[in-house]
């Protein structure tokens, strides 16, 4: 009977120091039967997947020892905006969120990066309200230094022209002292403490999808530092 899995012609990291590298892989069931070279195609049976990795790497699985999985999973839910080469592209990723997501709900983003567009602007609520005047809008920059927040999450968080800046941090206004949508530093958390929390069922929603996206970078296991939210999801 031969093995169901044989990986051969690759390049296959053992991390056994007495034998580092090996260019064939043996799997029975959910274990490694044998390591080793074109010697392994004997294990290969009438029923054996036969892979040619054609010089490819094989590496163990990885382990992280330190992962805040639930801020992860979370954050995959979220419309990502890193690579936006322009303002309207962003705005037009959070447009397609916002059509699908029922009106009066958050809608969340995170990565974009005004110094990769060709003004160099700052976006404002006033931009966020042309694709989003039902929705709060909350969108963090890549540098996770500043935010920007539509007129409807302002307006969740209590924000108004008098609001003042919090130690720490900025509230950018306009010419008139009305606050712009952006904030800075410690001022993110004024929006960001009016996004409801996550509950265990929102969670273990999110968390399948964020498995399968550390599977693909290879982590097979992770050391999860979350809180109770995070083990009862």
């Amino acid at each position: 009977m031969g093995v169901d899995l044989l990986l051969i012609n690759g390049r296959i990291y053992t991390m056994d120091p007495e034998r580092p590298r090996a260019t064939a892989l043996a799997v029975c069931g959910e274990r490694i039967r044998a390591v080793g070279e074109d010697d392994l195609r004997a294990l290969a049976g009438p029923g054996t997947e036969v892979v040619d990795l054609e010089g490819r790497t094989v590496l163990p699985g990885l382990t992280d020892s330190h992962l805040h999985l639930s801020w992860l999973a979370l954050g995959l839910q979220q419309v990502d905006l890193t690579g936006t080469a322009s303002r309207e592209e962003m705005l037009a990723r959070v447009a397609a969120r916002v059509a699908v997501t029922p009106a009066g709900e958050w809608v969340l983003g995170r990565g974009w990066n005004q110094e990769e567009w060709p003004d160099r602007r700052f976006p404002t609520a006033a931009d966020l309200d042309s694709i989003a005047p039902e929705h709060p809008v909350l969108l963090v920059a890549r540098s996770g230094h500043a935010l920007v927040a539509s007129t409807r999450a302002m307006e969740r968080a209590g924000i108004r022209p008098d609001t003042p800046d919090p130690p720490g941090g900025h509230i950018v206004r306009d010419a008139s002292g009305r606050p712009t949508g952006l904030f800075l530093e410690d001022a993110m958390r004024l929006v960001q403490d009016a996004v409801p929390r996550p509950d265990g069922e929102a969670l273990a929603r999110a968390l399948p999808p964020a498995l399968n996206y550390l599977s693909r970078l290879g982590l097979t296991a992770v050391h999860d530092m979350g809180d109770r939210t995070a083990l009862e999801a």
